[in-house]
C-alpha cells in the first residue's frame, strides 16, 4: 500500500488487522499510552495510522524477541 492509498485513521478492528496484531493487544497499547484513541462519535473510536505505525513499529524494534 503506497502512502497515497494509506488511510489516515482506522477503527480498532481495522487497525489491528492492518498492523497484524490482536484487537486486545491494540487496546492494551492504547491503555499503556503507546497509541491514542480518538472518539469521533458516541460509539466510534479511531486511531491515527501514522502514529500507530511510528510508535508500535519502533516499540517492536526496541523489544528483543521473547520467543526465539
Amino acid at each position: 500500500m503506497s502512502a497515497v492509498d494509506k488511510p489516515k485513521y482506522l477503527r480498532a478492528k481495522d487497525l489491528s488487522n492492518y498492523l497484524g496484531i490482536g484487537l486486545s493487544t491494540l487496546w492494551k497499547y492504547a491503555k499503556q499510552g503507546k497509541i491514542t484513541p480518538k472518539k469521533v462519535g458516541p460509539k466510534i473510536t479511531v486511531f491515527e495510522v501514522a502514529e500507530a505505525e511510528k510508535n508500535l513499529i519502533f516499540d517492536r524494534i526496541q523489544e528483543p524477541n521473547r520467543n526465539p
